[in-house]
């Protein structure tokens, strides 16, 4: 793979991870995270070592989005 390509595909994994992380839906939230495992399997596989309430709005009871 060339330097471009690991970096474009770096850049949609980032910007799909901020896109899921501002979701307030909860089951919204599950079908971006699920479509975002199916896709690269191997770079989010450290995701699920982190709890959704510290990196999600969907599941942080309003604590971090000011409600």
């Amino acid at each position: 793979m060339s330097a471009e390509y690991i970096y474009i595909i770096s850049c949609f994994i980032t910007f799909f991870y901020i896109a899921t992380a501002y979701e307030m839906k909860q089951p919204t939230f599950m079908a971006k995270l699920s479509a975002m495992h199916l896709e690269f399997q191997q770079a989010v596989s450290w995701i699920d070592q982190i709890s959704l309430e510290k990196w999600t709005q969907a599941y942080d009871e309003g604590k971090n989005s000011g409600t």
